[in-house]
Parts: C-alpha cells; structure tokens; sequence
C-alpha cells in the first residue's frame, strides 16, 4: 500500500516531465520549421564571449549574447549597448506600437499621464552593418580628424595630445571589435515588418521592449520620444559540435577572452517563426589563430 502511493505522485512527476519536454521540442520544432526562416551572418562583434566560464565544463553550455546598440541623441551623436532614445522613435513610432500620444506635453497633466506609462512588447529592426554603423564610423573618423587639427593649432596641448590618443582609439574600436547590429526601426506588425526590410542578410526582426522618454530640449521645451529598452532574447546557445572553437578562447587568461581586435568567429544565425535565433554554422576566423 504505502508503494502505491509512493508510485502516483513518482508517475504523475515523471508525465509532467515529460509533458513539458515535449511542448519545449514542439516550440522548437515550429520554431524552425517551413519558409520563414532568415538566416545572417555575424561575427564575435555582434554575439560576444561570456566573461565568466563554469569550471564544471561537462555539465556548462556556453551562450553567446547578442550586442547590439542604439544610435541615441538628435543627429546620432551617441552609440549607446542596448538601450538609448533613437531621433526616429517620435510620436508616430510611438503610436504605432500603441501607446496613446494624445495628451499635451505641455500641461502638467500630460505629463503625468506620460509618466505613468510602462514598457510595453514590440517588434525590433536590427540592421547589421549598415548605414547606421556607417554614420557611427563617419562620427569617428570626424572625431579624429578635429582632434589631429587642434593638435595642429596648438602641438605642445598636453589636453590636444590626450584627446587625439583616445579619438584614436575610439575610431580603432569602430572599425575592429564595436558591434555593426543598430536597432533602426520598431513596429507591431511582424508581415509588415518583413516586407520592408526583405534582406534577411542586412535585417533581423526580434522582439523586445520599448518606452517613452520625456525630457526637455533647448528653450525648455518638453519632447516626447521613444526608447528602445530590451531584445527579448539576447543569448545564443553553441550547439555541441562548435564548442570546441569557442572553448579554445575560453581557455586563455580571462584579460584575453575579451575582443581587442579583428573577431576571432563568424556565426550564421538564424531566427525562426517564432523569432528565436539558434546557430547553424561557426567558423574560425584568422585573427583566431
């Protein structure tokens, strides 16, 4: 007897397990299933190391997290990881995710009503390598070039000479480790979405959250503008068979499994109908030798 009742609740704990194994392998399988698979290639840039590493390697995946950024202020000034108000998030962006835009920011009460207002789910466009990480290379490249003429001015500027090293610098990072994937567009309707950005080798739609920021501009003026808060899904897992590349790395002094120069991978990712990435393929790149 007391078998027995043992046995029910092991059984009824062993169907639930089984049970949730199999809505997980469903989800997955729908996931990747049919046409509406997009597959892009990125590279360490875009899906970076994680700095810390299990000791207990047998039992430890490694995950892969996405970097993307936001180019954030008026004329893309700034080139924000992750979050930050893009100029083209303005009411109508803001609307078209469906937050009501309709209060005055310049009462009080508006406002207030504003404030309230929580993060809400929407649509993501990620572009990867495009215009926007072009004008995030020009602004670099301005950067220095100022810098080299002030030095010019006045070459004896210890400030001159410091600030050209880290224009340098900055322009350095540009071009060889920050990430190219920009956060350029948001929307709530994915067919839409599709259909305007096509190149599944340049776009990547995701799902994420977004906001509302209200600030005040020049003459104290208050301005209502969007903000990209989070991607849904932001760490991808190195199927078994490409653990050894990235093991590799890992393997070194933890000050050297950070990117300093030329990416050591590159990564086809794909991401599914249910706008999940899994890796396809992973490749050594020569900067990893």
């Amino acid at each position: 007897m007391k078998d027995s009742r043992l046995r029910k609740p092991l059984l009824i704990g062993i169907a639930l397990l089984l049970l949730t194994n199999a809505v997980v392998l469903g989800g997955v399988y729908y996931n990747r299933a049919g046409d509406d698979v997009r597959r892009i290639t990125l590279t360490e840039r875009e899906l970076t190391l994680p700095y810390r590493y299990g000791r207990n390697r047998e039992n430890s995946g490694i995950a892969l997290r996405l970097n993307y950024r936001v180019a954030s202020g008026r004329a893309h000034k700034y080139y924000l990881s992750g979050s930050g108000s893009p100029a083209w998030f303005d009411r109508k962006k803001l609307a078209l995710v469906g937050y009501d835009v309709s209060p005055s920011v310049d009462s009080e009460q508006g406002r207030r009503a504003y404030k309230k207002l929580r993060s809400r789910e929407a649509l993501l466009v990620l572009e990867y390598d495009g215009a926007t990480y072009q004008a995030a290379l020009d602004h670099a490249q301005k950067g220095l070039l100022e810098k080299r003429q002030q030095l010019d001015r006045d070459p004896h500027s210890d400030i001159y000479q410091n600030q050209l090293k880290n224009a340098e610098r900055m322009l350095e990072r540009e071009q060889t480790r920050n990430s190219r994937l920009f956060v350029i567009d948001v929307g709530n309707d994915e067919q839409s979405l599709r259909k305007q950005y096509a190149d599944s080798a340049r776009y990547i739609i995701v799902a994420g959250k977004v906001g509302i920021s209200l600030h005040v501009v020049k003459g104290g003026v208050w301005e209502l503008s969007g903000n990209i808060h989070s991607v849904a899904i932001r760490e991808v897992t190195v199927p078994w068979k490409y653990r050894s590349l990235f093991e590799g790395i890992l393997d070194r002094p933890r000050s050297s499994r950070v990117l300093q120069q030329a990416p050591r991978y590159q990564l086809s990712v794909a991401y599914g109908k249910r706008l999940e990435p899994w890796i396809i393929d992973a490749v050594s790149l020569p900067s990893a030798q």
